[in-house]
């Protein structure tokens, strides 16, 4: 049997409360009615499981824009305590809000399109009406995404990704630690190479790892290592055709001076290996080559650009011992001087040489240094 009662108000002549109560099943039905029409509640509870209630009244989330705007919210406490909150504006502003133990998650939806994102979220806990975030979520319009998350150590993890493609990346997570020092980043750029940086205990880049993983440049992967000061300190570069490049800096005064080796790996060329010097202007100084027959070369800028080369038939392979060839800042050979097997040497021009004495480029791998290193994505943010 259903009982029905009502609370009479005498000041306004009115009804303002109706109650039913259903002994059977435990469940109690309330209806109640303001002092405007700006406000009324109905609430349906069950003694033995969940209570749900529903207002239309202006009520104030933190986090939203324009709480004048009235809003039907609907409650449901569960009785493990846990409760669900759902609040729709007049602009179609909605809230949706869980509630277990100290943990509160929260999301709001644009479904007015009133503001420039479509969602926020929030995961939190409230402490004398402090508001400690744990989680934060946002989508934008653009197709933006926001999200940082508190780690259990205290760091704290940022995701993004650029749905409205304006800084170059496709996604980027950056992990800071608990005193908000960068610690680690991990990126993919609008190419797809994948980059990872490491970072020195103050915050300043370690470490680039590029990885073309979309094969869109000339070379697999880099690794580009700084010192604490900013300044290069290591770059390992290895390309698609198997040559790889190491190379190391070290300091000359306020400068850098560098020392490289390029490898044929995959014996794609007619020279094995290479080692190259840098000046302190980044110049090369020097660069050193054997070819696969053993025969060496030995490349020397001057200042002014122009270079000298010398050529050793190191395994005799033909009548001359040493070719030295002296070059203008073009890389042009003007003239040679022939060293030959039998000690006799002489001056000749270059049309004037055999063939096969210019077969032996002492160029190629400083040019392919240059090349590698136009290619290198220096990007230390």
């Amino acid at each position: 049997m259903t009982t029905f009662a009502a609370e009479y108000d005498a000041t306004e002549d009115r009804i303002d409360t109706y109650y039913s109560y259903d002994p059977d099943t435990g469940e109690v039905y309330g209806y109640m009615h303001g002092w405007s029409d700006s406000f009324y509640e109905y609430e349906r509870n069950t003694q033995t499981g969940y209570s749900r209630s529903y207002s239309y009244t202006p009520i104030d989330h933190p986090g939203t824009a324009n709480n004048d705007y009235p809003r039907i919210t609907e409650r449901i406490t569960y009785p493990d305590g846990t409760s669900y909150v759902r609040t729709v504006s007049h602009e179609d502003l909605q809230t949706e809000e869980t509630t277990s133990g100290d943990w509160t998650y929260r999301v709001y939806t644009d479904g007015g399109d009133d503001y420039d994102w479509q969602s926020k979220e929030y995961l939190f806990t409230v402490d004398d009406d402090i508001y400690d975030y744990h989680y934060i979520g946002f989508t934008y319009d653009n197709g933006d995404v926001y999200t940082e998350t508190v780690l259990d150590d205290g760091g704290k993890e940022i995701y993004v990704f650029d749905g409205g493609d304006s800084t170059g990346l496709i996604e980027a997570t950056y992990l800071f630690d608990a005193d908000g020092v960068v610690v680690s980043t991990l990126e993919t750029t609008d190419e797809g190479v994948a980059r990872e940086k490491t970072h020195h205990d103050d915050g300043t880049t370690a470490q680039i790892m590029n990885d073309d993983a979309m094969d869109v440049f000339d070379w697999d992967t880099q690794t580009i290592s700084f010192d604490e000061t900013g300044r290069l300190a290591a770059l390992y570069i290895k390309t698609d055709d198997g040559v790889s490049l190491s190379e190391t800096w070290s300091a000359s005064g306020d400068d850098l001076v560098g020392q490289a080796q390029l490898l044929d790996l995959a014996d794609a060329f007619e020279w094995q290996s290479s080692t190259i010097k840098t000046g302190t202007d980044g110049a090369i100084d020097t660069a050193w080559t054997l070819f696969d027959d053993g025969t060496t070369t030995h490349l020397t800028f001057a200042d002014s650009g122009a270079a000298y080369a010398k050529i050793n038939d190191a395994s005799d392979l033909t009548d001359w011992s040493q070719l030295t060839f002296y070059s203008s800042a073009d890389g042009t050979h003007t003239s040679a001087r022939v060293l030959w097997d039998d000690g006799q040497s002489e001056v000749m021009d270059i049309a004037d040489l055999a063939d096969g004495m210019t077969d032996y480029d002492p160029f190629a791998t400083a040019t392919d240094y240059a090349e590698m290193h136009a290619d290198v994505l220096y990007t230390v943010v």
